[in-house]
């Protein structure tokens, strides 16, 4: 309970809040149907959270789950179904008639709700996890970063795009690039097609491999 108190500012708290999803978790364990978790390593040495941050981590988990029911709500709401594909058409969206005022009201509402978890429970929480595994830090990862941009406010693009446009090389966050679909090329260095100058989408040539394509290792070759 300490530990949650000083790391989020969840809304369930309190020794007797804990002490009831401890008691919740062993009755799970004790059932034997641990379901996903029934192959888990327990005792690796990776494990390194103590008790007290596993214990408010599961916590926080199942809470998370009841929030991802709630959000499913919001899907509904516009779509009328959920988790059965999404679809807008020309005119509106699909459950156009029940849009009342309070039905926009409750998407809203529950908007409001998610951001509130995802802020004071939810990125607390992954920091506090995070700061037992800081040499994961310099495990693998990229260098180079690409974004299209979305959800343009005005004709003017990309200027008025929401999530601006951008290319970020050897993680130089000071030095943002625009990106230019002309300079987009592709490659065939992991497919078995004859190999050639990159080329843009457009002017792409599709020439497979005539004899059977043969895997060896170390040639990053796994596509035809």
């Amino acid at each position: 309970a300490a530990l949650s108190d000083n790391v989020s500012n969840a809304p369930q708290g309190g020794s007797a809040y804990f002490k009831s999803v401890q008691q919740r978790l062993q009755t799970f364990v004790d059932s034997g149907q641990l379901g996903p978790f029934s192959n888990a390593y327990w005792g690796h040495s990776a494990y390194k959270l103590p008790r007290e941050a596993n214990l408010m981590a599961a916590a926080h988990y199942i809470e998370a789950l009841r929030l991802q029911a709630r959000a499913a709500r919001m899907h509904a709401i516009f779509g009328g179904k959920n988790p059965h594909p999404q679809s807008l058409v020309v005119g509106g969206v699909t459950c156009v008639r029940d849009l009342t005022p309070d039905r926009i009201a409750e998407f809203l509402y529950i908007t409001k709700e998610t951001q509130n978890f995802i802020k004071n429970v939810y990125v607390p929480d992954l920091l506090a996890v995070a700061s037992f595994y800081k040499d994961w830090g310099a495990i693998g990862g990229t260098t180079n970063f690409l974004a299209w941009g979305e959800f343009p406010e005005s004709d003017k693009e990309p200027e008025s795009l929401f999530m601006p446009r951008g290319v970020i090389m050897n993680r130089n966050l000071g030095g943002v690039k625009m990106a230019d679909q002309a300079n987009v090329t592709e490659n065939v260095a992991r497919a078995w097609y004859e190999d050639g100058a990159d080329l843009h989408p457009y002017k792409g040539e599709t020439k497979p491999l005539q004899e059977d394509p043969k895997y060896r290792p170390g040639d990053g070759k796994y596509s035809w």
